[in-house]
């Protein structure tokens, strides 16, 4: 779901998952998160990546601004 969020440039939804997958309860599954497959463990750091806040969110900016520009 995630992938076809950030692919549609749905990234508000995106991050909303990012941040419900980062809540402390979800979190201490460490089990769950154990038995995740490698593959998914890569996407989620993937979209950590793209959506992150460092430097004032400068590389969802480039993603906003690429959207909108596609748009036209």
């Amino acid at each position: 779901i995630m992938e076809d969020t950030f692919k549609n440039n749905n990234f508000f939804t995106t991050m909303a998952i990012i941040s419900g997958l980062n809540h402390s309860a979800v979190q201490r599954m460490k089990k769950t998160w154990r038995a995740l497959p490698e593959k998914y463990q890569k996407d989620l750091q993937h979209f950590e990546q793209e959506l992150s806040f460092s430097q004032s969110f400068k590389r969802y900016r480039e993603l906003l601004a690429d959207a909108v520009e596609n748009q036209k």
